[in-house]
């Protein structure tokens, strides 16, 4: 036995218990994959899957359904979605056979002096300019049927009155040091000095109104009332903005998905997060003979987290215009150099957010994420119920301030299709949404998992990421504690260093993404929703 293996032969992470009661909570999720013949909704809640699924059955479209999904989780999710922060969506349209990226991307102030620099400190400077409203607005203008008006009804039927779960209740809990200065965090969340609890009914008649009213006006969150609240809630705590900043976004930028030819099959994806997928599963398919588990092989572990990294040190990437132009980075495949130290700097990370992917019975895909892309509730900007995306800072420095006033952001939304006909669509978020992208689709187009397997199999995460401090260790990667010892100890002898655990987190808690994603196989449609134990997501359809 070589002498690497002989060091390897016990667990230096003495977590046992960790990986057993790791393994107990993916088990509970096993059986939950939805099936369907001709139409599927997967969300990350009950709620949001049923509202989707109702305009389905109303005569709606896929588009129709994901807004429809997608405001509702914005009200049943705690604080880590906001109908005012950024959405990234891709469309499948069946008749043309072509995927569409819809990206509502957050705007910075018009006045290149007025924008957060590194060294700023006051919180009204985080925030920034919504983007989500107008993609869900340029999405229904092109692809729906319904009018905005009914598209809002069930997200503001929720928002008078709903039952808190205990994933609402701990986040409220967990927010209260954070937010205690928020009178409107406060006023809404909190009863008699204490937070609400598991089981009590939390009624935001405010946010109602407001999604009521964005459905009648789809300029509701750029012109008149809601901007000019925001504008001086934001500049009360030292921020610059101007209400011109709102009224002259134009940030919805509507493109061709940026396209890869991966096996088989055609690969669809936007932005920069599409464009670094698209690289990685170019860059394995290329290196290796066989497609294996990086569960499994030590070889194929060692060499996701090799590509992963040397895919990020690539500059391309953090070129505003990469989504949209593929000259700018197809020829960098065939270039790349694997290298397992990471990049000079980290890459935007995932944060705060959830997915919605939709089938509708003609065929058309939508899928998308929408996050605040903060932590919940931002820094407590809490307009009419809705939360402002306080962003400027995160994933950012002076370099990446942008072009059009718009910011890069890592989401990626992908479509595969095979000889036209769509096989697999997927949305991931969470900090670890790369590379959890690469390894389910991987799973799913190389070695064909289902969509069961491929979301509840161990995946790598992120660099390893202190949620308290901001701070990133790009030289290691989370990864799911369900791993061997034995695997990760071999890794870092290899010069791949990993660790299932997270900073700042519990004890076996490791964010690796939360995928939400379909599949179509055997002439059904299969639907997954995110795995972790603490989200109750749903995929059901007809």
């Amino acid at each position: 036995m070589p002498a690497a293996e002989e060091e390897c032969t016990t667990d230096p992470f003495a977590m046992a218990d960790i990986r057993k009661q790791a393994a107990e909570r993916i088990e509970k999720k096993r059986g939950t994959m939805g099936r369907a013949k001709k139409q599927m909704v997967v969300s990350s809640h009950r709620f949001a899957t049923e509202a989707g699924r109702s305009i389905l059955r109303a005569g709606g479209s896929a588009a129709d359904a994901f807004i429809a999904a997608t405001l509702v989780e914005d009200v049943v999710f705690p604080g880590v979605t906001s109908t005012a922060g950024l959405a990234g969506i891709a469309v499948f349209d069946a008749k043309t056979k072509k995927v569409t990226i819809l990206h509502g991307g957050l705007g910075d102030p018009i006045d290149p002096a007025k924008r957060w620099k590194r060294g700023d400190t006051a919180k009204g400077k985080e925030v920034l300019i919504p983007g989500a409203p107008a993609a869900y607005v340029e999405l229904s203008k092109r692809f729906g049927k319904k009018k905005l008006s009914e598209l809002v009804e069930r997200a503001a039927t929720h928002a008078e009155g709903y039952v808190l779960d205990k994933l609402f209740a701990r986040s409220i809990a967990g927010s209260v040091k954070r937010l205690s200065g928020s009178p409107a965090f406060v006023k809404t969340y909190m009863k008699n000095g204490a937070p609400l609890a598991e089981g009590e009914r939390l009624e935001r008649p405010e946010m109602a109104r407001t999604l009521r009213a964005f459905g009648k006006d789809p300029s509701f969150f750029y012109k008149g009332a809601w901007p000019a609240k925001a504008v001086a809630a934001a500049n009360a705590a030292g921020g610059t903005l101007d209400v011109k900043d709102f009224s002259t976004y134009q940030g919805v930028e509507v493109t061709d998905a940026v396209h890869a030819h991966v096996g088989e099959n055609d690969l669809y994806a936007g932005g920069y997060g599409g464009v670094m997928l698209l690289m990685e599963l170019m860059t394995l398919d290329r290196l290796r003979t066989r497609a294996e588990s990086p569960a499994k092989s030590q070889e194929a572990l060692e060499r996701l987290v090799r590509v992963f990294r040397a895919v990020n040190q690539q500059p391309v990437l953090y070129d505003r215009d990469v989504g949209t132009d593929t000259a700018l980075w197809s020829d960098r495949i065939a270039k790349l150099m694997i290298d397992s130290n990471g990049p000079k700097k980290a890459p935007p990370a995932g944060t705060h957010s959830s997915a919605v992917a939709v089938v509708d019975a003609e065929g058309n895909v939508v899928v998308g994420t929408h996050t605040i892309e903060a932590l919940n509730w931002g820094e407590g900007f809490i307009i009419d119920g809705i939360p402002l995306p306080t962003a400027a800072s995160i994933g950012m420095d002076d370099a990446t301030i942008q072009k059009k006033r718009m910011r890069i952001d890592p989401l990626t939304d992908t479509i595969v299709l095979h000889d036209g006909a769509p096989v697999a669509a997927l949305a991931v978020f969470g900090s670890g949404l790369a590379p959890a992208d690469v390894q389910v689709l991987d799973g799913v187009l190389a070695r064909g998992l289902d969509a069961e397997e491929a979301v509840l199999e161990p995946r790598v995460g992120f660099y390893s990421f202190d949620i308290d401090t901001n701070k990133t260790d790009m030289t290691t990667n989370s990864v799911d504690p369900r791993f061997e010892p034995r695997m990760l100890c071999l890794a870092a002898k290899h010069g791949v260093k990993l660790t299932p655990s997270m900073p700042g987190m519990p004890a076996g808690y490791v964010d690796t993404g939360f995928p939400t994603l379909v599949v179509w196989r055997d002439g059904e449609i299969h639907g997954m929703p995110p795995d972790p134990a603490h989200i109750d997501g749903l995929a059901a359809g007809d």
